[in-house]
């Protein structure tokens, strides 16, 4: 089977992934008790080249005002004080790949734009990072859209589906961790280590993402509109990674094992 766009015969639709990138970003040279993070996330938002929108309204989270949409699909908004870049969605691994470098561009002309503005002794930082060393993680989440039936079959008709799915997320950091120095949150001490996520997981599965972060996060959010037939698979365990092949294997590997619960396979 190649690596390509990976359709069920089941389903009889392609799994679609999108995806939301927290940036790791904060002001270096100017001091604050609660951080930069706030400020810099609006300063990097406010210098987003592309079309400004705001989804204002009762029903919205406070952090979805703001979001500036772009003429790709894509957008880029405030997540807990990070600038987030959100994907559009694509069918398969290879364009993910292209689409998560385009928004790495966004961001970076963003970085630039909002870099003239500041004084001199003030530098603005955007890293495509997910931990700071002092004990904070943020996230880089894949989302896959799945049938109902699948999803069901992962969180509550077979275990060996969920169980099948963490453990490749746990050995996966092989292949896509981004590498981290040191440890944090209560993990022994280390030099070095293969992933920035890895230290705060602490349980198989939950529909928490911000605390004892679960391998296989069960939130039941479809993002699909009314279509109660499809879900959505949130991956909130891997790494962000510049590296395009890592990138390739993380989506494509996942594609292809979803479409194998999909057909309900029994390898």
């Amino acid at each position: 089977m190649e690596m390509n766009t990976y359709v069920s015969q089941s389903a009889k639709a392609p799994i679609i992934i999108g995806a939301d990138i927290e940036l790791g970003n904060s002001l270096l040279g100017r001091h604050c008790s609660g951080g930069t993070g706030r400020e810099a996330s609006r300063l990097l938002l406010r210098n987003v080249r592309g079309v400004p929108g705001s989804r204002g309204g009762t029903s919205q989270d406070p952090q979805d005002i703001g979001r500036k949409w772009l003429a790709n699909g894509s957008c880029c908004y405030i997540d807990l004080d990070h600038l987030e870049i959100c994907l559009p969605e694509v069918t398969n691994a290879f364009d993910f790949t292209a689409a998560l470098h385009g928004q790495f561009r966004i961001a970076q002309g963003a970085l630039r734009r909002a870099s003239e503005s500041l004084p001199q002794g003030i530098a603005l930082q955007a890293l495509a990072c997910n931990s700071d060393g002092s004990g904070s993680s943020w996230g880089s989440h894949l989302n896959f859209m799945i049938t109902r039936s699948s999803f069901e079959n992962i969180f509550r008709r077979r275990m060996h589906y969920l169980l099948w799915l963490a453990s490749y997320q746990a050995s996966s950091v092989i292949i896509v961790g981004q590498g981290k120095v040191g440890a944090e949150n209560g993990a022994p001490a280390v030099d070095y280590q293969l992933s920035q996520r890895a230290d705060f997981f602490e349980e198989i599965v939950g529909i928490q993402t911000t605390y004892s972060r679960p391998l296989i996060n069960c939130r039941d959010e479809a993002h699909c509109g009314s279509d109660r037939s499809r879900a959505r698979f949130h991956h909130i365990s891997c790494d962000v990674n510049l590296c395009h092949v890592a990138n390739v294997l993380k989506v494509g590997i996942l594609q292809i094992l979803l479409a194998m619960i999909e057909e309900e396979a029994k390898g």
